[in-house]
């Protein structure tokens, strides 16, 4: 499954795979913090928005269409990259490590566990 593209892994997430969640958010949970934390600075709201963005892939996975390319571009659509009322204090951590992230992915795939999957129709499927 680490072989596949993430159009196909994604096809499998729309099928309801948890195997193929759990892969996709090996891959793009640490791209989504990174991109956040980038984006305003906040450790804590950059984590928490990845696991978000990656709940929202899982629920609207099946209304995508198939193969289209653009899972990175609705991934960071997903993510809230606007910045808070008030910058982060400068002495809390900004860098995002292993840890966070295997934490987060525990987090993210046993919520997801529970979540159903939006279905759609054919066209809808087709047309995103």
């Amino acid at each position: 499954m680490l072989a596949l593209s993430d159009d196909e892994i994604l096809d499998f997430v729309a099928a309801g795979s948890m195997r193929a969640f759990t892969v996709l958010c090996l891959r793009k949970l640490p791209w989504l913090a990174l991109c956040a934390v980038t984006a305003h600075g906040d450790r804590a709201r950059a984590l928490d928005g990845a696991g978000r963005a990656m709940l929202a892939a899982w629920e609207n996975a099946p209304a995508w269409p198939p193969r289209s390319g653009r899972l990175d571009h609705r991934l960071l659509d997903l993510l809230d990259t606007r910045p808070g009322p008030a910058m982060p204090d400068p002495s809390w951590p900004t860098t995002i490590d292993d840890h966070d992230i295997a934490a987060l992915l525990r987090r993210v795939v046993a919520e997801c566990a529970g979540r159903p999957q939006r279905r759609a129709g054919l066209l809808g499927r087709l047309f995103g």
